[in-house]
């Protein structure tokens, strides 16, 4: 079942690449980019924020130090401009890895054409395709322990972000 998924799949990305890969990416492209705008116009906002508070912190620092506002006020103030600063920092954290994110996934789906161009004909089904088009398979028990009608679920995830879901009996399984 899976050399014929296999086989379905390098066929037609050996036939049509340029359709796999605008298929591939078409739903995402267009959510990613609306996504991408935002994050880089929050990071930008993000960075010069963090910029002013520093500014803000240090002002605040001399009026401490020259005494134009009390150890109290100070400590108040210093405080919540110390916890958005940190706050903001997370969050540009997250947007950088967010953006990597996306970078990443542009290019599994590069490295999956290639991987597809690579295997044109798949007669046997070697370790090293399956490192080549999948990235982990997952095979639970079944739901009924000692059942001979309920079969295991398997799960598979392909490299290109890709997940496909089977039941298969036990039966059907056969070991070479």
């Amino acid at each position: 079942m899976i050399l014929q998924k296999l086989r379905e799949v390098t066929a037609y990305v050996r036939e049509n690449p340029e359709e796999f890969y605008e298929i591939a990416s078409r739903n995402a492209r267009a959510e990613a980019e609306r996504e991408m705008k935002t994050y880089l116009r929050e990071k930008e906002a993000a960075e010069q924020r963090i910029a002013e508070l520093e500014s803000i912190i240090r002002c605040l620092y001399e009026d401490r130090v020259l005494g134009r506002i009390s150890v109290e006020r100070y400590e108040s103030l210093s405080s919540g401009y110390e916890t958005e600063q940190s706050e903001l920092k997370t969050k540009l954290n997250e947007m950088n890895a967010f953006l990597d994110e996306n970078e990443k996934r542009e290019q599994l789906i590069q490295d999956f054409i290639e991987n597809a161009k690579k295997y044109i004909d798949i007669q046997e089904l070697t370790p090293e395709i399956l490192r080549a088009f999948i990235s982990r398979i997952e095979v639970h028990e079944k739901a009924k322990w000692h059942s001979t009608e309920c079969g295991n679920d398997i799960v598979i995830y392909f490299t290109v972000e890709r997940k496909e879901q089977l039941n298969v009996w036990h039966k059907e399984i056969k070991t070479a």
